[in-house]
């Protein structure tokens, strides 16, 4: 796809839920941020082959590749660029593409570190558009994060708006470049309930890693989209 908002391509790739060719059914959406990671070191498609029909209602999932400088589009300089790819070209891209349920409640971003500032940024800007947002070990230092805490102090999205954030009680962190997602997902925990947000997941035993990260995924796809 190319991206006028951005000023160059993003390469899309979709999983689609067993079933969709025989049917006629609408489906959620769920577009999944640093995509290339999630189906490599996440193994997210072995996830979805075994929870989607069972536990997780049927979706269909956008692997969003990230870009070359891909810490100016995850909350650096271009994040506000990459919330408009989000909303003005992919989401028309796929809808034109795919068959879609065309609500709020039936469309979610997911990403986590980096990703998952760019997520939980596009959601809480635009809940009218996502309605439902996935989080893990976010990082929020890149430039954006004074913006965001103003989103959601803002509330237009908290009556509306599900979260799920989780991240590990040892997590990663960088002493030298002073990060800390443990911090930064339970700083943007607390300040999400305290402004009216439905939150779930919270504080696992756990320490940073995709291990751990793509352990939860299915708790994660179950928060956004359980079977009815």
């Amino acid at each position: 796809m190319a991206s006028e908002a951005l000023g160059y391509e993003k390469k899309i790739k979709v999983w689609l839920p067993p079933g969709y060719d025989d049917s006629d059914a609408a489906y959620p959406l769920l577009v999944v941020h640093d995509g290339d990671a999630w189906l490599d070191k996440g193994m997210m498609v072995t996830t979805l082959d075994n929870v989607v029909g069972k536990t997780v209602a049927p979706m269909v999932v956008a692997f969003v590749e990230p870009y070359g400088q891909w810490w100016l589009e995850a909350g650096g300089s271009t994040t506000e660029a990459y919330v408009k790819m989000q909303v003005d070209e992919l989401l028309p891209e796929l809808e034109e593409r795919y068959r879609l349920s065309d609500s709020a409640e039936a469309r979610a971003v997911m990403g986590n570190l980096f990703y998952a500032f760019s997520s939980a940024y596009t959601a809480i800007k635009h809940p009218e558009i996502f309605g439902k947002v996935g989080i893990q070990s976010v990082y929020t230092g890149l430039g954006h994060g004074d913006d965001l805490v103003a989103l959601i102090e803002k509330g237009s999205g908290a009556k509306t708006l599900a979260v799920y954030l989780d991240w590990n009680r040892y997590d990663v962190r960088n002493v030298d470049r002073d990060w800390n997602m443990g911090d930064d997902s339970r700083n943007l925990a607390e300040l999400l309930g305290r402004s009216g947000y439905r939150v779930t997941g919270g504080e696992v035993l756990d320490s940073g890693g995709w291990g751990g990260w793509r352990n939860r995924t299915d708790q994660l796809l179950i928060a956004l989209f359980p079977m009815q």
